[in-house]
């Protein structure tokens, strides 16, 4: 990463901010700055898809967030869910809508999302958040194991407990995973290590 691409991103995503602020940083803070402007660029455009349920919807329950982006011909998710609470519809090719009053948190579609692009988040907790995600690694996580949580990017944010581990014939080897995590990191967390 650049000094002048980290520049650039700044002045893309923070077009009211003075980037000379940035004149003075070594290297190292120049990556660091470059991963913190990407890490809020794409939370904030998952907040703007329609498979996010919504912050308000989040921290009163359990419910499924679904962060795909692109419009291709897919449906597992719609036909997972035994409630309707996701739709998508006519093209094939729109993108998955949560309907969170009929999500119930049971995580039927986690697994059956081939892009892996399908969560549950809690941030219903006062004290820490969690966080179920699909797995498609050996060894599995056991219940109770610590694990390293990673980003999006598959960098290191934190650590968590499993919760419970779900391993069906019907998921067809992806296993669903639950984390417990610190609060704040319920929209952060998307892998473990």
């Amino acid at each position: 990463k650049s000094k002048e691409k980290t520049k650039q991103l700044f002045n893309k995503y923070y077009p009211k901010e003075d980037d000379s602020i940035l004149e003075n940083l070594n290297s190292e803070e120049y990556d660091k700055i470059f991963e913190m402007i990407l890490d809020n660029r794409s939370i904030e455009e998952i907040k703007d898809i329609p498979g996010f349920p919504g912050q308000e919807v989040l921290t009163r329950k359990k419910c499924v967030v679904i962060e795909c982006q692109q419009n291709i011909p897919c449906n597992p998710c719609e036909a997972a869910c035994p409630h309707n609470a996701i739709t998508v519809g006519e093209p094939i090719t729109n993108l998955p809508v949560i309907d969170a009053e009929k999500c119930i948190g049971c995580g039927l579609c986690v697994a059956k999302c081939p892009g892996q692009a399908i969560f549950l988040v809690d941030l219903s907790q006062e004290d820490f958040d969690t966080v179920t995600i699909p797995y498609e690694y050996y060894p599995l996580p056991e219940k109770g194991q610590e694990v390293y949580c990673l980003s999006r990017a598959g960098e290191f944010l934190t650590m968590g407990n499993v919760v419970r581990v779900v391993m069906t014939k019907a998921n067809d080897r992806t296993a669903v995973v639950e984390i417990k995590v610190p609060k704040g990191y319920g929209m952060d967390v998307r892998g473990l290590s």
